[in-house]
């Protein structure tokens, strides 16, 4: 490894800092892009470095599962299901409620 790749890799500029904070806001650590997004990081050093900022994964709500993205994705889904159904929300919800439990062969 040359001597500039290994200064690089030991030390983050602000630039790199205030990318890691602005991106991490919007797609924490799920996200696939963050090697295009700070090249010649590896993720183990990205999640080393959010951990050192004390960057948390948004969340819709306090000990959800779900960030706020995969909240606006189902949203989108369940419109979109509306849309090409003609059905309500509460009917769509309740159908798949009912393929779900009819694919796991009749209990939850």
């Amino acid at each position: 490894m040359s001597g500039e790749r290994s200064a690089r890799a030991a030390r983050w500029s602000p630039e790199e800092d205030a990318a890691l904070r602005e991106l991490w806001a919007e797609h924490a650590s799920t996200w696939d892009g963050w090697s295009e997004a700070l090249p010649g990081r590896t993720a183990g050093a990205i999640m080393q470095r959010a951990k050192k900022l004390r960057l948390r994964t948004p969340r819709s709500r306090p000990g959800s599962l779900w960030t706020r993205e995969q909240d606006r994705q189902a949203v989108l889904a369940l419109r979109d299901a509306c849309e090409r159904t003609g059905m309500a929300p509460a009917q769509v919800l309740n159908r798949l409620r009912y393929l779900l439990f009819k694919a796991r062969g009749g209990r939850w």
